[in-house]
């Protein structure tokens, strides 16, 4: 047999990451190589993102479509690096590579998510505009996102108003934007114009939007319609769904019927219905069936542990909150200003002066003692005065008879 090329043979024993860079040594002046380089890069899904970046940016200019493979991947992978997406842009417009409507969304995407991004996002739009790109609705879509994202829903309302064609995705990202601002009742809203238009029937991620922003504003009313329309249409339920109609009629008060709900989920039980079954048994004054919820859920974590503590905080058993918050803290899973602030109400009920100290000692070696939790912690006390000056024989009041 021949010897065969040495080269070949050598990368042949070279792990898939070895080779690429071994590949990019040697064809540093090969556009065509670069290419074929950059795509076996990214088809190998665990690239870390940093690493392909620093091929991008180290070899020259390439086409628009591998350009909108980057920033797609550096936005959108399990390990998004979004800032890269940002500099492989940056690096399009300085080496003169066209951009077309495909590097938009993307790139959207990515910019409301880093500091500063408002910046290059506004000058995103812009250049869309330029291009003659300002109405097409993917990348209006993206602009919807990016405003949502931004907290800007009045800009991201504007453009959505302007769209010719509102899928679903465009109705979905408009919701969510309006949803994650806090403007729950124009979620509402936005939902009643949808039923009136020819618009798409809303899918289970809308529903479960709408479902949010009525758990919000306690508007039993919507939430039963809703439902009612999902049970009409015989929409296939998954666990996001299922979880938030419990937490809607548990947000509500209507305990019986979330409780049906809750009883049908199959085991293990989602732990964030466990918790709005808790809040919800609690706000309604039964705390053992609150109880019963939190000892049958698995997968305990730090909020359906804080709204245990809450709920006996505020009850008539706030001696079973100082149990718990021991109880958690045995468990591995570390409190934060809430669950604290909780215990400290905790204390003051029972008068346990000492266990209050020990919480504010607490509270000062992990940071929580800033202006936010003077303010939360007076009015907590405050809202247990009461409490104090009867445990601790202060009849006469805080200013006399003693302390």
């Amino acid at each position: 047999m021949g010897e065969g090329n040495p080269h070949i043979s050598h990368r042949e024993n070279l792990p898939l990451k070895d080779e690429i860079h071994y590949t990019h040594v040697r064809w540093q002046k090969d556009s065509q190589a670069h290419h074929l380089l950059l795509s076996k890069l990214l088809s190998f899904p665990t690239t870390p993102t940093s690493y392909a970046l620093s091929i991008l940016l180290s070899i020259p200019s390439h086409s628009t479509p591998l350009f909108n493979r980057f920033i797609t991947r550096f936005s959108r992978s399990r390990d998004a690096n979004h800032e890269a997406a940002v500099l492989a842009y940056a690096k399009m417009r300085r080496d003169g590579v066209p951009i077309d409507r495909f590097s938009l969304p993307p790139l959207l995407r990515s910019t409301a998510r880093i500091e500063g991004g408002g910046v290059v996002g506004r000058e995103v739009h812009g250049l869309a505009v330029k291009m003659g790109f300002g109405s097409d609705p993917f990348v209006q879509t993206g602009l919807v996102g990016f405003y949502g994202a931004r907290g800007r829903v009045g800009d991201a309302r504007l453009v959505f108003d302007r769209m010719s064609n509102r899928d679903l995705i465009a109705w979905g990202v408009m919701l969510d934007g309006y949803y994650q601002s806090g403007h729950y009742k124009e979620v509402l809203s936005l939902y009643q114009e949808m039923k009136k238009g020819p618009s798409p029937d809303p899918d289970q991620v809308i529903f479960v939007t709408i479902l949010s922003a009525c758990a919000r504003t306690r508007d039993l009313k919507s939430g039963e319609q809703i439902h009612a329309s999902i049970s009409r249409r015989n929409l296939a339920t998954d666990g996001h769904l299922d979880t938030a109609l419990i937490n809607m009629y548990a947000s509500c008060a209507s305990m019986d019927t979330a409780r049906r709900l809750y009883d049908r989920m199959p085991p293990p039980k989602n732990p964030i219905a466990s918790t709005a079954m808790v809040s919800g048994y609690s706000k309604s004054g039964s705390i053992s069936a609150a109880r019963s919820i939190f000892d049958q859920t698995v997968d305990r974590d730090l909020v359906s542990w804080s709204a245990m503590i809450s709920a006996y905080a505020e009850s008539d058993r706030p001696d079973e909150a100082l149990k718990l918050f021991s109880q958690m803290r045995a468990s591995g899973v570390q409190p934060d200003r809430v669950t604290v602030l909780s215990v400290v109400s905790a204390c003051a009920r029972i008068g346990a002066l000492e266990r209050a100290r020990w919480i504010d000692d607490f509270a000062r070696a992990r940071g929580f003692r800033g202006t936010w939790w003077w303010t939360m912690r007076s009015s907590t006390c405050m809202r247990s005065a009461g409490a104090w000056r009867t445990r601790c024989g202060c009849s006469r009041g805080w200013g006399g008879g003693g302390t």
